[in-house]
């Protein structure tokens, strides 16, 4: 058989009803990005302070080490 080009009306209704699932939950995600979008925004501006601080005590750990205070951590010799 040959192929017509044409799609049944039942075909487009599944179609459309298959659409209309996945599109149900859009207005709740996008009512709930704006909160997500700004709690990530503050993460991101945290990070800059945190990878400082983290920073610093690789320095400090790094002279301890340089000067003989160096102690291992338990578990690892």
């Amino acid at each position: 058989m040959k192929y017509s080009g044409r799609i049944s009306l039942r075909t487009q209704l599944e179609i459309l009803r298959t659409h209309l699932e996945i599109l149900r939950p859009l207005p709740e995600i996008l009512r709930t990005l704006p909160e997500i979008l700004r709690t990530h925004l503050e993460i991101l501006r945290t990070l800059p302070e945190i990878l400082r601080m983290h920073l610093e005590k690789l320095k400090l750990n790094f002279c301890s080490q340089s000067f003989g205070k160096y102690e291992p951590r338990s578990g690892l010799k």
